[in-house]
């Protein structure tokens, strides 16, 4: 198994041990909370001491668990685009409120995962190969609780994305480049929590 596939699994276990250990210890099964969220990123990518502005939007759901009335994990999958590429995130997602159980709460939100992704225009480049990589978001949102078991909030994030491409440029020479895009995601969403 490739080793970032293997680190990408570490908050996965993680997110399902402290579950299971929180249950066992209240006795209890946790309440869940499922999500969407849609937003519109500003942002780029910096190279060669340019930057190539690069926006797009996004959208995710997610599925996790109350762990106490501050703290929540999950794990999700969405998908986004940019000007020509596209990702498709897997993930796995922290949250920790400031106030709990307020009408309207401040929420401190991190999601590490991996992001395939893809270039959506032919290049004139023979074997072009373009792949994605792991991706980190963190950022703050106002939840506003809409009744007992629905809440909508707005968020700010910033977005890491890291990709890779290669090419052949002449016969026999390949050319093999990282890539970083870094973004400001504002969002809104939709959480319901059983």
């Amino acid at each position: 198994m490739n080793n970032k596939i293997k680190i990408l699994l570490i908050p996965f276990i993680i997110i399902f041990g402290t579950i299971a250990a929180q249950e066992e210890q209240s006795g209890e099964k946790l309440k869940s909370y499922q999500k969407l969220e849609v937003g519109y990123m500003f942002g780029g990518q910096a190279y060669n001491d340019n930057f190539s502005y690069n926006p797009g939007f996004q959208g995710h759901g997610v599925f996790g668990f109350h762990i106490t009335k501050r703290f929540n994990v999950g794990f999700g999958i969405g998908y986004y685009q940019l000007t020509k590429e596209r990702f498709l995130p897997v993930f796995a997602e922290v949250n920790g409120y400031t106030k709990g159980n307020d009408k309207i709460s401040n929420l401190i939100t991190m999601q590490l995962g991996y992001a395939p992704g893809w270039y959506n225009e032919p290049i004139g480049y023979s074997d072009y190969n373009y792949s994605g990589g792991i991706m980190f978001d963190a950022g703050f949102a106002l939840q506003i609780k809409i009744n007992n078991t629905v809440s909508a909030y707005f968020k700010l994030s910033y977005r890491h994305q890291f990709a890779h491409i290669s090419y052949e440029l002449f016969r026999g020479t390949t050319h093999s480049e990282s890539l970083n895009y870094d973004l400001l995601n504002i969002a809104f969403g939709i959480k319901y929590s059983k």
